[in-house]
């Protein structure tokens, strides 16, 4: 495949296009909201890692599992925080 076409996509992009330069990670961001507040994306937040839904995905029921610990490396997680 050498494209994949998902034009619901085009506000979550457009929105890139801003000159607002946000200082801070998006995850990290997430890190203070309530999982039962039904208004944002997280679902859960455990106790080295927090769930959150794809506003955007390409796939019905597409999740995102994220460290607590700030890496740019996934290698660097420990087996815990993989686990």
């Amino acid at each position: 495949m050498e494209k994949l076409w998902s034009p619901w996509r085009s506000k979550y992009i457009e929105s890139f296009k801003s000159n607002e330069v946000k200082s801070e990670c998006i995850f990290c961001q997430m890190l203070d909201l309530n999982p039962t507040d039904t208004t944002n994306l997280l679902i859960d937040n455990g106790e080295r890692t927090f769930t959150v839904l794809n506003l955007y995905p390409y796939n019905n029921g597409h999740l995102m599992i994220v460290p607590k610990r700030h890496t740019n490396d996934f290698s660097d997680l420990t087996s815990v925080e993989i686990s």
